[in-house]
């Protein structure tokens, strides 16, 4: 027999399930921020949809509440920016469909088909790549406990089911938070496999490996060196040290569930290479091959993106007037230069050329000039596509005289705790413990 407190959740949840899409448009485009709302208050938050949106629905007569809730049952994605879609997803209280036919109509909103094979294998392996991130990054021994039985495994469309209804209470009220949980991860995940950049980055860090490979090979001492790849040619540079630096898949969702509102640049800022030369003469020697060589420019100049002011000092005649003259190359190296703090979520990945230990400093500060580019290259599907990739130039004794900067292991951990509080945190369970809190003050 249901207790009267479980009797007053039953009410609550059905109340914000059958007024989630009322609550869902309203809070994407900023007008409230609650779950269920009275009956009498319907009519004012349409009329303040329809005012934010205007133009997107049109006039309604005398079922327009009615009205209004279907076309926000149907329409959502399409209507809320694209930067606004993964955010609503990941701030909803609930997602208000409970009926396998009203979960397979809010998946269709969102471009997955569930009678489609295809479409059903890529949700599974969406919801699949979100438990294992809950179990790797939100189960731990202070916080969190591990997933139950029933949401542990997704092989087939009645789990998926399983995690819908469980998000919207029809479950065990203490699965409401990890269902969630995994509904949030999945809404990344799914965002940065449909975003066509982030798409791109692993077919990109195994061009730009390649790119590493041909022309920062080691020589016969293991030194890293600069070529131009010509027969006959002498190494134009020996380096200090050369990066390839990622992110990796794991870090882009964490990134994504702390920060949503971060664009593509922002989630891809500083992936590319870190270069270490042995003086300041050789970083102008080193960008000259780069980016303005006219036969042998690893990166053309006209791919450079301006990215700031000092990018606009990074001119051919510039470095061309560097390298006939060693103060000016001091001179144009300090000016380009800007203070840098290694990015915590950056990985390096070794080139497959052998064992190497290309990270030879610890230092996390550090002035260094930075170049973006639009990496052009061929997909495996014969595409040519662009990718923002960022060079860093740094000389040893530049990197040797800062102070050094331990890595912090505690930014992640920070992270980590606030991405656990999203995830697990305002769902159907706190607002009605909340809702329980005020009733009792009352």
């Amino acid at each position: 027999m249901a207790t009267a407190k479980q009797e007053r959740f039953e009410e609550f949840r059905d109340d914000a399930n059958h007024n989630s899409p009322f609550s869902h448009m309203a809070r994407g485009v900023g007008i409230l921020d609650q779950v269920a709302t009275p009956e009498d208050k319907h009519a004012d938050i349409a009329a303040g949809i329809i005012a934010k949106i205007r133009g997107s629905i049109p006039e309604m007569g005398d079922g327009s509440l009615i009205t209004l809730r279907e076309i926000l049952k149907a329409e959502i994605s399409k209507i809320l920016p694209k930067n606004e879609r993964l955010m609503s997803m990941l701030d909803m209280v609930t997602h208000g469909v409970v009926t396998p036919e009203e979960i397979n109509k809010f998946l269709t909103t969102h471009g997955i088909n569930v009678h489609d094979k295809k479409d059903l294998a890529y949700l599974i392996e969406v919801l699949t790549t979100a438990i294992e991130y809950y179990d790797t990054h939100i189960v731990t021994k202070k916080s969190g406990s591990p997933l139950h039985k029933d949401l542990g495994n997704v092989n087939s469309l009645e789990d998926v089911y399983t995690i819908f209804t469980a998000a919207a209470g029809h479950n065990h009220r203490s699965l409401i938070p990890q269902a969630c949980g995994i509904l949030r991860i999945a809404a990344a995940i799914d965002f940065i496999k449909r975003d066509p950049i982030l798409a791109l980055l692993p077919e990109a860090e195994k061009a730009l490996l390649k790119i590493k490979e041909d022309y920062f090979p080691m020589d016969n001492s293991g030194k890293r060196i600069l070529t131009t790849r010509r027969p006959g040619e002498m190494p134009i540079a020996e380096l200090n040290s050369v990066e390839f630096r990622t992110k990796l898949f794991e870090a882009i969702i964490t990134k994504l569930l702390h920060k949503p509102s971060n664009d593509t640049q922002e989630i891809l800022d500083h992936i590319g290479f870190k270069i270490e030369t042995n003086s300041r003469a050789d970083i102008i020697k080193v960008i000259y091959h780069i980016f303005f060589r006219p036969d042998t420019a690893i990166m053309p100049k006209l791919t450079i993106r301006i990215k700031d002011g000092k990018q606009l000092m990074l001119d051919e005649a510039a470095i061309l007037a560097a390298l006939r003259d060693p103060r000016k190359a001091r001179s144009i190296v300090d000016k380009l230069s800007i203070d840098t703090t290694d990015d915590d979520e950056l990985t390096t990945i070794a080139s497959g050329n052998g064992s190497e230990n290309d990270n030879t400093s610890s230092s996390k500060k550090y002035k260094a000039i930075h170049v973006v580019c639009e990496f052009q290259f061929t997909t495996s599907d014969g595409r040519r596509v662009s990718f923002p990739v960022e060079w860093q130039f740094v000389d040893k004794k530049s990197r040797q005289d800062n102070d050094k900067e331990a890595s912090h292991p505690e930014y992640r951990a920070r992270q980590l705790v606030e991405v656990r509080e999203r995830l697990l945190g305002d769902n159907l369970s706190t607002r009605f413990e909340d809702a329980e809190k005020a009733r009792k003050k009352h």
